[in-house]
């Protein structure tokens, strides 16, 4: 039996053009199982951020986790969403 896990991907703000594209080449290796469509308000996307990012990043504080999101998504190119 193979070990298989399910991973979360999202196609951000300034892809989403490419949806069709990008869905299509997963396709041809991955089981696409579902795919949702949501907005976030800017006041809670470091929080909804939390449940997508955590695990990876599980050795890390709160304090340290939060400042790499903050770092990685206030650069200018993340802001425009």
């Amino acid at each position: 039996m193979s070990n298989m896990a399910i991973h979360t991907l999202i196609i951000w703000s300034k892809a989403v053009e490419s949806k069709d594209f990008i869905l299509s080449d997963l396709k041809a290796s991955f089981t696409i199982k579902n795919v949702f469509k949501f907005h976030w308000e800017k006041d809670v996307f470091f929080k909804n951020l939390i449940p997508f990012y955590a695990h990876s990043q599980k050795e890390l504080s709160p304090i340290e986790y939060f400042d790499i999101l903050k770092y990685i998504f206030m650069a200018p190119s993340y802001m425009n969403f």
